[in-house]
């Protein structure tokens, strides 16, 4: 299995805060973590946003989860 994350990533769009990449949640120096779980593979960032990674035309299947990190207040 390959991570979305080990891609070069060719172009980005986040229209708040900062793009956290491997892990890293994007500001204050932390890391993506759900439900007491850290996730090193993680992409983080406030929606609205566009992501471009260079796929090569070598993939069929894309898979992925989506949920808030441990820090956003339900």
């Amino acid at each position: 299995m390959e991570y979305l994350d080990s891609r070069p990533l060719v172009g980005y769009g986040v229209r708040y805060g900062a793009l956290g990449l491997h892990g890293d949640l994007g500001y204050e120096g932390q890391a993506v973590q759900v439900r007491g779980k850290a996730y090193s593979h993680a992409l983080s960032a406030h929606a609205p946003l566009r992501l471009v990674f260079e796929l090569e035309g070598k993939y069929q299947t894309f898979q992925r989860r989506v949920a808030l990190n441990d820090d956003v207040p339900e």
